[in-house]
């Protein structure tokens, strides 16, 4: 219970800074506090079973605050607001049970460690998705209770993620090692100046991110200091995976070394980041970035050709195959099939996370109004729910972000990462409103883990089983056939409004671009965008 600050002599003055290791903190981290670990909350949930292959996971993406802020009452905005439900008016269930009925296999949860930009005590005074590193062993004071408390903020975060477990979901943790919030508030450069921050050849600190100055993760002690934090939380708080912000900032050595420590703890720990190469001191044959993937095979990496591929790319203003833009089929297909034969040649196609919305991008229905202004309403929403459709029977890793599966808006805004409530929050009257398509989501999730052949588990079994289908192509149709021991899937992409005819021997259509089927037919027409699965058993062959 004493509180503490570490007092540290530059030349002549003693300067008081916080404890980097500290695990415990006041509200805005004024002081750290010594506490007995034995007060924690004892989780009382093993994690849930998980095959270790990561094309097998459904990750959602979700950040405490706007899940949690249409609640009512003093947990709104909370770790433990999370395991509210307040029924929406049509009497569906919000926060963590309707994550639960989702299907999905693990949450990630957007930065849970203490972050700067807010006030812990006037919660609605500022707003930040907490990209902001400020006591990295240290959970949110922003989302707790009682941030004064020593314990209160751990035993809360600790009592969520118990919780999480028991809905048979794993928890992934973003985490920020690229930059800190202020160099100067931060310990490390008052503790030993100059060590832990990455230097120009001018001289000047690297602030490659344009977030903050980069942390020297390719010196021993820093690179210590990010396995430390890693290993703390995935041995005290059971987190399953670990998304790494800005991941071409950090080093390969530490990222592998990470790796070997984490698996000791979880052998089937999940670990991905944004693989971007951006340009800092460190060598490119070092930085963790996409195109060196080889080098860290146990890896993810967000799949922004993808993205771009199936929605556009804003900056190049370029629509993509939802919004009826010709692809290659080349191109189509070789996303379709886990990045891994070409493109990228991914080792796996676990190394590819599939995803069309995120955080800080547009989400589909914004990017749809603001690029792609000549669709009306309902042909926005098909758009969008083909979108997430492929996503789910593409191979690699489905990337889910919250509240994409009905629609979510920001308004307009791209990067809202700072701006208020009222444009981040999950809004579940948009879920009641869309409520049939959130039903088609989960459909197509429940059929992805029925049906192997939507999740191979390597590029051997693509190669051997994953075949694009020429003959039922046109600029708006693709479609390809995806092969087992005792049946087949056919999968066709479709996104406009003409009327298709598709004439199928000893076939029954399983999903009909809305819902879970069982149509045997042998001329199925199709019309409107989206997909379309069809099964055929292997006792009356496999000539489609």
């Amino acid at each position: 219970g004493f509180g503490y600050l570490i007092g540290v002599r530059v030349f002549d003055e003693i300067k008081y800074v916080n404890d980097p290791y500290a695990i415990s903190s006041s509200a805005n981290h004024k002081m750290n506090y010594v506490i007995d670990t034995k007060k924690l909350y004892r989780m009382k949930n093993k994690k849930p079973k998980f095959s270790g292959n990561y094309t097998d996971s459904i990750i959602y993406e979700a950040s405490i605050r706007d899940f949690t802020y249409d609640l009512t009452g003093d947990k709104k905005g909370t770790f433990l607001g999370l395991l509210e439900n307040n029924p929406t008016k049509k009497g569906l269930p919000t926060g963590l049970d309707y994550i639960e009925s989702l299907g999905i296999t693990h949450l990630q949860l957007l930065p849970i460690f203490d972050f700067g930009g807010v006030d812990d005590i006037k919660k609605d005074k500022l707003y930040n998705w907490g990209y902001n590193p400020e006591q990295y062993f240290v959970p949110s004071g922003w989302y707790s209770i009682n941030p004064d408390d020593p314990y209160s903020r751990i035993n809360e975060l600790l009592e969520l993620i118990d919780n999480i477990h028991q809905k048979g979901i794993r928890v992934n943790m973003d985490v920020v090692f690229n930059h800190v919030y202020k160099y100067e508030l931060f310990p490390f450069d008052t503790l030993v100046p100059g060590y832990y921050f990455r230097v120009e050849a001018n001289g000047r600190m690297s602030n490659a991110s344009g977030c903050g100055n980069d942390l020297a993760t390719e010196k021993y002690m820093c690179s210590r200091f990010v396995c430390d934090v890693l290993e703390y939380y995935a041995r005290v708080f059971k987190i399953s995976g670990f998304r790494f912000d800005l991941m071409g900032l950090l080093d390969i050595d530490t990222l592998n070394k990470a790796y070997e420590k984490l698996i000791k703890i979880d052998e089937n720990i999940m670990l991905y980041g944004e693989g971007w190469n951006m340009m800092n001191p460190l060598p490119n044959d070092k930085r963790a970035h996409m195109f060196n993937h080889k080098n860290m095979p146990n890896y993810g990496f967000f799949n922004d050709r993808y993205r771009d591929t199936f929605i556009g790319n804003q900056w190049q203003h370029t629509k993509g195959f939802i919004f009826k833009s010709e692809k290659s089929f080349y191109d189509l297909s070789q996303l379709l099939i886990g990045s891994c034969i070409d493109y990228f040649k991914f080792s796996e196609p676990a190394q590819t996370i599939n995803y069309v919305e995120c955080h800080d991008n547009y989400t589909v229905y914004d990017f749809a109004k603001t690029y792609v202004k000549e669709l009306d309403e309902q042909a926005t929403i098909d758009a969008c729910k083909l979108a997430l459709q492929i996503i789910l029977v593409s191979q690699g890793v489905p990337f889910i972000h919250a509240g994409q599966e009905f629609f979510r808006t920001k308004r307009g805004i791209e990067n809202s990462y700072a701006t208020r409530d009222s444009i981040n929050k999950i809004d579940f009257r948009r879920r009641d409103k869309y409520n049939k398509y959130v039903d088609s989501i989960k459909d197509l999730i429940s059929l992805r883990k029925e049906y192997e052949v939507l999740r191979m588990p390597s590029k051997l079994v693509i190669e051997k089983k994953a075949h694009p289908l020429d003959g039922l192509i046109d600029s708006n149709t693709m479609a390809g056939i995806l092969t087992s021991d005792s049946y087949d899937i056919l999968v066709v992409f479709k996104n406009d409004y003409s009327e298709k005819i598709i004439e199928l021997e000893n076939t029954i259509m399983i999903y009909d671009s809305m819902k879970k089927c069982n149509i045997n037919d042998k001329s199925f027409v199709i019309t409107n965008p989206g997909v379309y699965l069809f099964k055929k058993e292997k006792r009356y062959g496999a000539d489609w």
